[in-house]
């Protein structure tokens, strides 16, 4: 969808979709008022891989945007372990969704604001000063995500490692020693984007980086100042010690020594990174999909004869179904409004029958 979408849309739904999914978890899971360990730990083991995976697959993207949209899968597995870090001390609850909502907000900005610079180094003036301009600001919500000190990144990410005390005990080790290398790993997905998305010397001009450089500025100052304007667990006088910049400092400082290194290796052997396609889970099911039916077409021509010939006998007396004709007619009908506003009321009481349900 990312990739799909126009720059400025897909700028929207960059932080629009991910975050109406947390809400939706939010208000209907019971998390807060029960604690349920098993379901925290699951869902803790869920948000480490998607962390890893997101970077793991989003490192081998040609396409900024779609380097971001796994970007997302990342940053919301690291929001999937503070939801599990929730089940698991619901007494806590309210402190968690006060970091969560902070980690939200960050990274619905954040995304946005590199969303919106990828239109902007596309269509900007082919100067220096314009090229120099537009790459600072894909940098600055860049350092955000990867948690650079003074940034939102680094209330947000700071916040979730105080958390961290709340898990079982196996699980504060591990996350304590996990969560700086996903932050790592993000600062490298962030290199990969700049390099991908930074303008160029001979790009084609548009006009839109003139046009949108008040709205995007706005955007930016939003994504590194909102957030340390919102309520927060953590006094001013906190994030001022040397250990909290430390912790903050040295996966950024890691992760850009490593990604020279991979640059310089990648010039020196002349090699690229091999791409992983994007959809690579539904690449992977439409893969085994299709050999599984080669299985079964085997096992039909040589073991099972006779159930192929029925089956073909079977074929021959079907009539084609007008599929594309009925969807045709299902899509006309769901843009009248009336059908429009039936469903989104009928969407809305399936929530709140749910909603009732889960707190009875």
């Amino acid at each position: 969808i990312y990739r799909a979408a126009p720059v400025p849309a897909a700028a929207v739904l960059a932080g629009a979709m991910i975050n109406a999914g947390l809400l939706g978890w939010l208000r209907l899971l019971p998390v807060g008022q029960v604690a349920l360990l098993e379901w925290g730990v699951a869902l803790m083991a869920l948000g480490l891989f998607a962390a890893f995976y997101g970077v793991l697959i989003g490192l081998t993207q040609r396409d900024a945007k779609t380097l971001l949209a796994y970007s997302s899968i990342s940053q919301m597995g690291v929001l999937t372990i503070a939801v599990g870090l929730g089940f698991t001390a619901a007494q806590a609850w309210p402190q968690t969704l006060m970091v969560i909502t902070l980690y939200a907000v960050h990274h619905g900005l954040a995304k946005a604001a590199l969303f919106l610079g990828v239109g902007m180094a596309q269509g900007c003036p082919d100067t220096r000063y314009w090229r120099g301009l537009v790459g600072a600001g894909l940098a600055l919500p860049a350092l955000a995500l990867a948690g650079a000190p003074l940034t939102s990144g680094m209330l947000a990410k700071v916040l979730l490692k105080a958390e961290v005390s709340l898990a079982p005990a196996p699980w504060v080790a591990l996350l304590n020693g996990l969560l700086p290398l996903s932050a790592l790993a993000t600062t490298l997905l962030m290199a990969r984007f700049l390099y991908l998305a930074w303008p160029r010397a001979g790009g084609i001009e548009t006009g839109a980086a003139a046009k949108n450089m008040t709205s995007w500025g706005l955007l930016l100052a939003a994504s590194l100042l909102l957030v340390w304007l919102l309520p927060r667990p953590m006094d001013a006088a906190a994030w001022m010690s040397a250990s909290v910049w430390w912790k903050s400092l040295w996966p950024l400082l890691a992760g850009v020594v490593i990604a020279v290194i991979a640059v310089w290796c990648c010039a020196y052997w002349k090699k690229r990174i091999p791409e992983i396609p994007a959809g690579d889970m539904l690449l992977l099911l439409e893969t085994m999909a299709g050999r599984l039916f080669k299985v079964l077409a085997g096992l039909t021509l040589e073991q099972l004869p006779h159930w192929r010939e029925r089956m073909v006998q079977w074929g021959a007396n079907l009539r084609p179904i007008p599929w594309g004709k009925y969807l045709a007619s299902a899509e006309a009908g769901l843009s009248y409004w009336p059908v429009a506003v039936m469903l989104f009321v009928l969407l809305i009481v399936v929530m709140g029958l749910s909603r009732w349900l889960v707190t009875v």
